[in-house]
């Protein structure tokens, strides 16, 4: 699986392995950092940066750290209602899901040990950090068999338009052409891949929008009963053609 689309944004923040970032420094302790330094500069190093003045960079980069924060503070939401989903439906899943799922985390942490400076040949994994994984890879098959079901319940079909504003985010994100982002896509023959990883994203959000709309004290009562029926539905047997992370 290509890692520039492997996973929603929900499914890498929850399963990120512990110990893969320096605990000692979180991302608040670098937001603060960066702060202090970009205040410190002056209007000759702004414009050196591609900036029109002073002014104009400590209002983009303020607008950049707020959409961060928006940004986290939303994946966590959709890891919680992940967390919820999973906890309120027992079920089991083949066996096959939970091994592509188990490789999948494997390969991804195998990277993040890469990109520190480990070599591919000394890297190794212990039985500790392998159960770990598993009982990881068991939710994220879990999660996608139910993703899968309620995005067919709810017809939340993806559409071409949705396809393109992924591309366009990441390319956006990769500081990319669209063409670059295309090409990298057909080259992997990732076009099914990316649906899927949009598709997620998409019944995340349109779980997230639900969880909104439930907590809106002028819907209470219809939201109960929704919630109600929706808590006695039946999720169908998962099978090893489904979906996966």
């Amino acid at each position: 699986m290509p890692a520039m689309i492997a996973g929603s944004p929900a499914l890498r923040a929850w399963r990120s392995a512990p110990g893969s970032r320096d605990p000692s420094m979180t991302r608040a302790d670098f937001n603060s950092i960066f702060v202090r330094t970009w205040l410190a500069w002056t209007e000759a190093q702004a414009k050196e940066q591609g900036y029109d003045d002073l002014k104009d960079m400590k209002a983009k980069l303020k607008q950049q750290l707020t959409e961060q924060r928006d940004g986290n503070l939303k994946n966590q939401a959709r890891i919680e209602i992940l967390q919820q989903l999973v906890e309120s439906n027992d079920f089991d899943v083949p066996k096959g899901m939970v091994d592509e799922q188990l490789r999948a985390l494997l390969e991804e942490l195998q990277m993040q040990r890469m990109y520190a400076g480990e070599k591919p040949e000394q890297i190794r994994f212990s039985e500790e950090e392998v159960n770990n994984l598993r009982g990881r890879a068991v939710f994220a098959a879990k999660a996608a068999c139910l993703l899968a079901s309620i995005a067919s319940t709810e017809n939340l079909e993806v559409t071409e338009d949705d396809i393109n504003a992924k591309i366009a985010e990441m390319a956006e994100m990769r500081g990319q052409t669209l063409e670059a982002i295309k090409s990298y896509i057909e080259s992997e023959n990732a076009q099914e891949t990316l649906r899927e990883r949009v598709q997620e994203e998409k019944t995340l959000n349109w779980l997230l929008d639900q969880a909104n709309r439930l907590d809106a004290p002028q819907e209470e009562e219809s939201s109960s009963e929704s919630s109600s029926e929706s808590s006695s539905e039946s999720f169908p047997e998962c099978s090893s053609e489904s979906s996966s992370w």
